[in-house]
């Protein structure tokens, strides 16, 4: 009974996401080297949307597909143009295709995902820029809508390292034995975005909401539809995170999307909170080591010791580091990245159980958001609420009271 508990509070750390592919097509890239199975989404932009047998959501350039491949895509496409599907799937304007119909045991999932803000083009990454050059360029192209510049700041040689296929293979954390639950988890929180999104008025008008200080009233309505696309982009671009695919170009693709909601975040600030968040102190010490200070929540100087190697600034322990890394990652990597996957340490009696203390725990969860989803007037909407509130505390004292 104690092993129940304990697995079922530890079900709400489970991040992940499958979704069946049950009409998977052969896919293969320009260059033939490359194939997968996946079925085919939908279009987005100059890309297309796949779902692997695992159940992530990967998007690949069309330019990059074979033309066996895009000749697929179009006939697909055009197909799925026929085809009227009431609902759209998450993560996929109706604009761009029609989407996939994610269902569950209550309820549809019913919601457009907010539309991320347009952004500039990011701008190339500066030539060997001083410290300070560094520090400006990636706080104007964030504040751009561009947090994939934190992954142009780190030296290309070590991108090139992280990136390897065979470190990302070891790096994935899914295995075959978990992947089949993820699904459940995955659709609760698409209905909370749902919530979010369709019943937004109804959650501006809660009990929760009346807590706001009336001062601050007019900047949570202003950041509530970029905080929640925020949220919702956040969640696709770990979702969507594919090992077998480059880690730069899920950032690229995705990065924008998180940047657009991120930077319309940051224009409804109080005026001076984001300088005050933002400003950093600068020193310089040498033609390759220097300081970054900052002060933290608490009030206290907090300093980072910097270190430029191969024409980027990084932290120092990490440029120090680097050597021995990097000597490591050139030998076996199976004896090297032993990483251990999600369960890989549980017995075949110990996942079952795990694997039931999480379908419950998802089962009941969505019994709870089914109000909050239907509701139609606010009296409806607070009393799901306050219904989801008793069974959150539930569970928390359940957990508590597994814990050792």
């Amino acid at each position: 009974m104690r092993n129940s508990l304990l697995c079922l509070g530890c079900s709400w750390l489970v991040v992940a996401l499958t979704i069946g592919t049950a009409n998977a097509e052969t896919w293969s890239d320009a260059s033939g080297q490359f194939q997968i199975e996946a079925e085919f989404i939908g279009v987005e932009g100059r890309s297309i949307r796949l779902r692997k047998a695992g159940g992530a959501i990967i998007s690949v350039p069309i330019d990059k597909l074979s033309p066996e491949s895009r000749a697929l895509a179009k006939r697909l496409y055009e197909a799925s143009l026929n085809t009227k599907k009431p609902r759209s799937e998450p993560g996929q304007a109706a604009a761009d295709a029609p989407g996939l119909q994610a269902s569950t045991p209550t309820q549809p999932v019913n919601f457009e995902p907010p539309t991320p803000p347009p952004v500039p083009p990011a701008k190339p990454f500066p030539e060997n820029p001083t410290l300070q050059q560094t520090v400006d360029f990636c706080r104007a192209e964030l504040l751009a809508g561009h947090p994939e510049v934190f992954w142009q700041a780190i030296p290309e040689e070590i991108r090139q390292a992280i990136d390897s296929p065979e470190l990302r293979g070891k790096l994935n954390p899914v295995n075959d034995a978990t992947v089949d639950m993820t699904d459940s988890v995955t659709t609760v929180w698409y209905q909370v975005i749902e919530i979010l999104i369709n019943q937004k008025r109804f959650v501006l008008n809660s009990q929760f909401a009346a807590m706001i200080p009336p001062p601050f009233v007019p900047t949570v309505q202003q950041a509530y539809d970029p905080a929640v696309g925020l949220a919702y982009e956040l969640f696709e671009f770990f979702v969507a995170l594919d090992y077998d695919r480059s880690f730069g170009e899920h950032i690229d693709q995705h990065g924008p999307r998180v940047g657009a909601h991120l930077s319309a975040l940051t224009k409804v600030m109080p005026p001076g909170l984001l300088d005050q968040v933002t400003t950093l102190e600068v020193e310089q010490s040498g033609s390759d080591s220097g300081t970054i200070t900052w002060i933290d929540p608490d009030g206290q100087p907090q300093t980072l010791e910097m270190a430029k190697l191969a024409g980027r600034w990084i932290p120092k322990a990490m440029a120090d580091t680097w050597p021995e890394a990097k000597q490591r990652l050139t030998e076996d990597l199976d004896q090297q990245m032993d990483v251990p996957k999600f369960g890989d340490t549980m017995t075949e009696p110990e996942m079952a159980e795990f694997k039931t203390s999480v379908l419950t725990s998802v089962q009941a969860i969505e019994q709870a958001l089914l109000p909050l989803r239907e509701a139609e007037t606010q009296e409806e909407f607070d009393m799901g609420l306050a219904l989801l509130n008793t069974i959150f505390a539930m569970i928390g004292q359940i957990a508590e009271q597994a814990a050792p």
